[in-house]
């Protein structure tokens, strides 16, 4: 997704409009254990993906494990996809939120300017 914007518009204006876009087309399938639920924005640049584990309860995954596993995968594309280039330029803090099937929430990770620049 490219983004463009007015000199006039501020960047609080452009998240906005991000999310507005995003949630447009949400709920959205990722894969079949993972559906993108919606996106928010927050205060101080920050910026929240809600996630939910479609396929499993909270008590049938391994959290740990999957924080792990997931942590490294979400790291590289924040530094190396295109479509995340707003989000570095403007050292937004980026919120990865994850629910189970019911709806329970499970984990967040957070990524700051910090681990991705």
């Amino acid at each position: 997704m490219r983004i463009f914007w007015s000199k006039n518009s501020s960047f609080e204006d452009l998240l906005r409009q991000t999310a507005n876009d995003i949630n447009r087309n949400c709920p959205q399938t990722i894969d079949k254990d993972t559906r993108l639920d919606n996106v928010a924005i927050f205060p101080n640049k920050r910026f929240q993906y809600n996630y939910s584990i479609i396929a499993y309860s909270a008590s049938e995954i391994d959290i740990q494990a999957l924080e792990k596993n997931l942590y490294p995968v979400i790291l590289n594309t924040i530094k190396s996809s295109p479509d995340m280039k707003l989000f570095r330029e403007n050292e937004v803090t980026l919120v990865y939120s994850y629910r189970d099937k019911m709806g329970n929430y499970i984990f967040s990770m957070e990524f700051k300017p910090n681990d991705y620049n």
